[in-house]
This record gives C-alpha cells, structure tokens and sequence, in this order.
C-alpha cells in the first residue's frame, strides 16, 4: 500500500457532503490535502511537457487502464446514435453506460493484482461516474473528478507509482479527455429541420454549467495540467492565434480544450469563454498555472453542487469531526 494510506476493508463509496456544513469538514481536512497534492504532484511532473505522441508508457499499469479507455471508444462506434429525438443528448448515450456498467467488474479486474481484487467494489462507483450521468445524459467537471479519483485510488493501492505521474497525465488524461469529447460529439441529435425552424445539435448537456462564468462547461484540469505543460514553449496570447492552435492541439492539452471550445460553441472566445480569454493577456504560463489551481479549489473541491455528489470510502474518507 502507498505509505499515505492504511487501508485494511474496501467499501463502496457514498455520498457524505449533502450541507455546507458537512462541506466545511472536508475542505482543509487531511483527505482533502493529500487529494489536492496528488493533482498537483500530477502537474508539476508535466511542466514543460508537451503530450506525446508514441505509446511508450512508464509501466504496464498505465497501459492497462488506456487499454481500458481503447475498449470504451471502440463501444461508441459500436452503439450509433438514436435517430429518436430527444429534449437533451441522445438516449444512445444510455445503452454505451449500460454496456460500461455490465463489464465494470470485468474491466477493473484487469488493472488490480489477485490480492486486492475486493477494492473493486470500491473503485467501480469513480469508474461509473467519470463518463457522465446516464439519467440526465449530462457531463461535466465533476465528472472528470470522479476520474482523477479513480487514479488517486489506484495510485494508493500502489497500481502507480511516481515515475507514472507524466504518463498519467500525457497519455490517460489525454485519453480520457479524448473519450469524454468523442461522447459529446456522437451522442446528439443530427441537425434537423421541422417545421421550418433549424433546431440545434443536442451533445451531452454540460452538467453543472455556470455558462460565460464559469471556466469551462465540460473540463477544468485540461486547463490546469495543460498549461503547465505549455511553460517554455508558447506565450499565453498564443491561445488568440488560430495557427499555433491548430498546429499544436495534438501536443498541449490547453491548445486541444480551447479548440474544443471551437467547435461546441459559435463566435469569438472572448464571448464563449471570457475567463480563459481574459487569462491570455498575462505574462507567464505560471502565473496562469497557479491562478487556475486556486480556482479549481473554489470551483469544484470547494464548490457544494460539485461536492455533494462526490463519494468518500475508505481511500478517500470523510472525516465528520
């Protein structure tokens, strides 16, 4: 076991934050600390570090787990979209969760040693909630937390290890992200034209949404992680050059985000995403790169609509006193 952790029974984790008060226990709390200096453990082994492009990963482990996000996308060419058309995303999107719900067990089986193969019935819960809501056919950033929570658990069970930190980051994040946004773009409706009105594209509806205030309908630690990796390579206002983004997306998660941005959204990213439009005028990547892990801490570990669905077990406990 990682020396950070003593874990003697895995559980299934719950939900424990449902006032502000239970929030109050968790923000500052020991749990709270060694989560937040996972992510940015996580950041500080991508500085300067852009995406790679080959598959060598640091160990078998992180190829297992992108070989885990191979079979969820080859799943979403297997289950087209619905020709049915729905208020919100495409109820598609609920067959490809059932499907990752029947081999949850299957899946994670493969990532976990014979001796801890009990943490399954802690781990599928951050595994199930990483990809969307199947009800509401939403995502968003709590979503992506669930995610980093899954790795957080694997890493306290000693499925990585430090030297992993850059591929988790550069090869499984990137993946993952690229998952979450091949979701969004299939399961939707086409565009229609009924009764004379151009109705829009339904994508997976961003959970949460804070719209033009917010940094992000979908993601924040692309940003995070992303704009560590640019230090040294670009300078912020590169994100208004249209060029550099499109030639470098591939390389830097930051570049490939805005760009999604791009796509899901019409008109200038001062309009669509104001902050990260305002944040390109500062002088350094670090300075972006500090500012946005203080407002990840506010706007989702400190953020009550974000926290009172996340879940606490024996690995990341909640601790009431």
């Amino acid at each position: 076991m990682n020396p950070e952790t003593n874990i003697s029974i895995f559980r299934a984790p719950g939900k424990c934050i449902n006032t502000k008060k239970q929030m109050n226990f968790f923000s500052g709390s020991e749990s709270e600390r060694k989560f937040v200096n996972f992510i940015q453990e996580l950041n500080t082994s991508v500085i300067g570090m852009q995406s790679e492009n080959t598959r060598e990963c640091s160990s078998k482990s992180v190829q297992v787990l992108l070989d885990i996000l191979n079979q969820l996308g080859i799943w979403v060419r297997e289950i087209p979209p619905s020709n049915y058309a729905a208020r919100f995303g495409n109820i598609a999107f609920r067959s490809w969760f059932a499907q990752l719900e029947k081999s949850s067990i299957e899946l994670l089986s493969t990532i976990l040693p014979p001796s801890i193969q009990d943490a399954k019935v802690e781990l599928i819960p951050y595994f199930l909630q990483s990809f969307g809501n199947p009800s509401r056919i939403d995502y968003g950033t709590g979503h992506e937390l669930n995610f980093v929570a899954l790795i957080y658990c694997l890493y306290s069970l000693e499925i990585f290890e430090k030297d992993d930190f850059s591929s988790l980051v550069n090869f499984v994040f990137k993946e993952y992200v690229q998952l979450v946004r091949k979701l969004q773009r299939v399961y939707r409706c086409d565009i229609r034209v009924i009764f004379g009105q151009l109705l829009h594209v339904f994508r997976l509806e961003p959970a949460g949404s804070r719209g033009v205030w917010g940094l992000d309908d979908y993601t924040f630690l692309s940003f995070y992680w992303g704009s560590a990796q640019l230090v040294g390579h670009f300078l912020p206002n590169s994100v208004r050059d249209e060029k550099i983004l499109r030639e470098n997306s591939e390389d830097f998660l930051y570049f490939s985000s805005i760009n999604f941005i791009k796509e899901m959204k019409s008109g200038p990213l001062s309009e669509t995403a104001p902050i990260l439009y305002d944040i390109s005028f500062l002088p350094t990547w670090k300075k972006i790169n500090s500012g946005l892990l203080k407002m990840f801490k506010a706007e989702c570990l400190g953020n009550f609509l974000v926290m009172q669905h996340f879940l606490f077990g024996s690995i990341i406990t909640f601790d009431s006193n």
